[in-house]
């Protein structure tokens, strides 16, 4: 039984093994973050009140994350091992919230979130240190946050 939890929560935690990717883990995690974004979208924005779906969803997905991280984190014996993409996935899909899934929106969201996680502006580079998958999560959380703000006022200011 030990061991189907472990399958299970790597199976997850590496983005349905994205994360195993040689080169750009991080990145690879977040290219399975566009293609959950769009399925759900294409399947589900006919939907009335798709955006508040979503959005629970986003915050179930990530709440899941930092158990999913936690144990990853248990099973891999690091701090935040490069496999683990699961927070990757998490904030990509937070930067979208609320935004159309056409091609600009996407590849946009796409490069801003990475460059926010790369860089993690201001106190989110120090919120990685808090313990096990609440601090692998929240800098990505917090990426994903400040991305959706920044391409929601890009909305409003391009129109």
């Amino acid at each position: 039984m030990k061991r189907v939890k472990e399958t299970i929560v790597r199976f997850f935690a590496t983005g349905f093994f994205s994360g195993y990717s040689p080169v750009a883990s991080g990145t690879a995690g977040s290219v399975v973050g566009v293609i959950i974004h769009l399925v759900a979208y294409y399947l589900w924005s006919s939907l009335p009140y798709f955006w508040l779906f979503y959005s629970l969803s986003v915050v179930i997905i990530s709440a899941l994350g930092i158990w999913i991280c936690s144990e990853a984190e248990a099973i891999f014996k690091t701090k935040d091992a490069k496999p683990i993409v699961w927070d990757e996935i998490a904030g990509y899909l937070i930067t979208m919230i609320g935004i159309p899934a056409e091609l600009w929106w996407i590849i946009s969201g796409f490069i801003l979130f990475r460059v926010l996680d790369v860089i993690k502006p201001g106190p989110l580079y120090s919120l990685q240190r808090l313990p096990s998958g609440l601090g692998i999560m929240i800098d990505d959380i917090g990426c994903g946050i400040l991305g959706c703000i920044i391409l929601h006022v890009v909305r409003c200011v391009i129109g």
